[in-house]
């Protein structure tokens, strides 16, 4: 399915800049994601737990997922907490910047 989407638009257009979406770096790098999946390093364990759970589907009637590789607690309250900052905003670039620059600025006033 990844091969199939980068097939499908590594020869498009951006609409916005006329540009390719896929630059020879871009089609180097999928080339080497398609390795990895490949070798098996993407997917879930065979007769492992199910990383992935089916949850329903969105507006444009694409499945949605809930992930069970959460950051754990050895990884510390930062990482926790942008992700539950996340999770309710559902934004765009800029947005998320200004959010980790404001995350940020109050994680370093206040523990540092």
């Amino acid at each position: 399915m990844v091969k199939l989407v980068f097939d499908k638009y590594k020869n498009g257009l951006c609409s916005r800049s006329g540009l390719p979406l896929f630059d020879d770096e871009a089609v180097a790098t999928s080339h080497r994601i398609l390795e990895e999946i490949r070798q098996g390093n993407v997917s879930d364990i065979v007769g492992g737990p199910a990383l992935y759970t089916e949850i329903g589907v969105d507006q444009n009637v694409l499945m949605r997922y809930r992930c069970s590789r959460g950051t754990s607690s050895v990884e510390g309250s930062v990482h926790f907490n942008i992700i539950r900052k996340f999770a309710s905003y559902n934004a765009g670039p800029r947005l998320n910047e200004a959010v980790l620059s404001d995350y940020r600025l109050y994680h370093n006033i206040s523990d540092g």
